[in-house]
């Protein structure tokens, strides 16, 4: 059996991953193609800050987060809707002691794989 390092305490914030799982890029099973791309240009901008993070962590009772950056303990959020009180809500639903939630709707976000990836970059911390 394998065991978690969890040295900033996740797991009693009812985050879960396993120590395999951290730099990896996984894809949920009903994960849009928009989706997809947005996640995977995120892990590809915290990777290139040289950040450790997971994608696909259970958060328990609550069910399965996008991307968590362990280096600075951001949780970043994909959402396909852009209503302002549907981002506010889901950001409160996903809130734990100690973990900053960024949730990134990307509905309105350019096409062009390069500009999108510059859009997406002002949401990362560094």
């Amino acid at each position: 059996m394998n065991r978690i390092k969890d040295k900033r305490e996740y797991k009693q914030r009812g985050i879960i991953y396993l120590p395999e799982h951290v730099n990896t890029l996984k894809m949920h099973s009903n994960e849009t193609l928009d989706h997809w791309i947005a996640k995977a240009l995120v892990f590809r901008i915290l990777r290139k800050l040289k950040h450790d993070i997971v994608t696909e962590f259970e958060i328990t009772g609550m069910g399965v987060g996008d991307v968590l950056d362990l280096t600075t303990s951001v949780q970043y959020e994909i959402e396909t809707i852009s209503y302002p009180k549907y981002i506010r809500d889901r950001a409160e639903q996903y809130t734990r002691i100690g973990v900053e939630v960024i949730v990134i709707p990307i509905r309105k976000l350019p096409d062009d794989i390069k500009e999108r990836e510059k859009a997406l970059m002002e949401y990362v911390w560094e």
